[in-house]
């Protein structure tokens, strides 16, 4: 009896259970970040870095020597703090123009892309819709870590 046959298929046997061992290796590399929550880290850093940036910017709009009294860069153009919560209706009342909030710096570079479509009717794409609160902070909605229903 030849063990030529016999050999070559456990030869073809541990290819098998090698190329299985390499498909769950990478499966396990996508899956298991997800699954134990190591890419929703990125996200807390990511959203409090444009709301520092978006704040900067805020911030810098309204200070303005020669108009004291310069409005707030929202869709309503008021010049106090809106209500706590805003509707959800695009481009009005204490939604950020980012139209307003781009220029040179500290002024923003560019809108952020976490912008939301409350934001600028079909422009922005991102999760977050940027407003200013009654205290005239930068806040979102969803608000940092809720995400839509």
């Amino acid at each position: 009896m030849s063990s030529g046959p016999l050999l070559a298929r456990f030869y073809r046997s541990v290819v098998a259970l090698a190329l299985l061992a390499g498909m769950l290796a990478a499966l396990a590399v996508f899956v298991a970040p997800a699954v134990l929550g190591v890419v929703s880290l990125g996200q807390r850093p990511s959203y409090q870095s444009d709301a520092r940036a978006i704040q900067r910017a805020v911030d810098a709009y309204r200070q303005n020597p020669t108009d004291p009294r310069r409005p707030f860069p929202t869709f309503s153009g008021s010049t106090l703090p809106e209500q706590a919560v805003p509707p959800l209706e695009p481009r009005s009342g204490p939604y950020l123009d980012f139209q307003l909030l781009v220029g040179p710096p500290p002024l923003l570079s560019e809108p952020p892309r976490s912008a939301g479509v409350l934001n600028a009717t079909g422009v922005y794409t991102g999760s977050y819709n940027w407003y200013l609160d009654s205290r005239g902070k930068v806040a979102s909605l969803p608000e940092e870590g809720d995400a839509y229903p």
